[in-house]
């Protein structure tokens, strides 16, 4: 029970800070996934991919009935360099908007944590022949607030970016992702008219669809919401260890702007506005 509370809040941080990611530069490469990987592949397909299994993880392998999923692989090689651990992060959703009973997951986010004495330069360099010239400036947007929180690459972080939404997404999909306000985080729509102030809008279409960090100071995003003693506490009982050389690759919004995926939110709107005429 612990483990499964403590996950639900690491995967919703993660998830968050993925969906508000967003770049002022030029796009880079389309997906910034890890190499052999695809943003939306089921969970057995990544596995594959990575010459594991479900079974052969055990315990490194964890699932939530109908919500979030992770696999840990510890000592990979990745970007040039050997790892700690990789983590991959899977999200859920409706089969499709006829099946709304089975949930499906897909990969959403990979977290390459690497040891202290790891080569930092050579991972960056290896990450920079993949995904090009890290981006000078991120700013990061919400659909509350029309001033960003800029990143500044340097020395300790290097970021990169994909394609924005409004160059991923036609015109006719992002007025439905614009409809349900909370496209991003649940699939059952909550309305039917867009009721998203139009500057707040234009400034979250900037968005990149996905996004790349190199750290060598990465501070988990769950530190940041517990007690130092809590920390202490997940850190022995649970084994969260802290890797500040640490690579985040985040596709959250390529897997929730994906067109499948928005024809379902239109698809379960079209049902949610005919069951509240009737």
């Amino acid at each position: 029970m612990k483990k499964t509370r403590y996950l639900s809040l690491f995967i919703a941080v993660l998830l968050l800070c993925g969906i508000l990611s967003a770049c002022n530069s030029a796009p880079q490469s389309a997906d910034l996934c890890l190499p052999g990987l695809e943003w939306g592949q089921s969970i057995d397909d990544a596995l594959t991919a990575l010459g594991t299994s479900r079974e052969d993880l055990g315990e490194d392998f964890y699932s939530e009935t109908g919500g979030s999923s992770y696999a840990l692989l510890r000592d990979q090689e990745v970007f040039g360099q050997k790892s700690a651990e990789i983590m991959l992060l899977f999200s859920s959703a409706y089969a499709s908007a006829e099946n709304t009973e089975e949930m499906v997951s897909t990969l959403c986010q990979i977290t390459i944590s690497y040891p202290d004495d790891a080569d930092m330069d050579a991972v960056l360099e290896e990450m920079t022949k993949s995904f090009g010239e890290p981006a000078e400036t991120v700013e990061t947007y919400s659909l509350s607030s029309v001033s960003p929180t800029e990143y500044t690459s340097d020395n300790n972080n290097q970021y990169w970016a994909g394609p924005a939404i409004s160059e991923a997404v036609d015109e006719a999909h992002q007025e439905t992702l614009r409809e349900n306000e909370e496209f991003s985080a649940n699939l059952v729509p909550t309305q039917t008219e867009a009721s998203i102030d139009d500057t707040l809008w234009e400034n979250y279409l900037k968005t990149p669809v996905s996004t790349a960090r190199w750290s060598t100071n990465y501070v988990s995003p769950t530190k940041a919401l517990v007690s130092e003693e809590e920390w202490e506490r997940l850190q022995e009982e649970m084994g969260f260890i802290e890797y500040p050389n640490t690579v985040v690759l985040d596709g959250a919004l390529a897997v929730n702007t994906d067109a499948d995926y928005i024809d379902i939110v239109r698809s379960l709107q079209e049902a949610n506005a005919s069951s509240a005429s009737e």
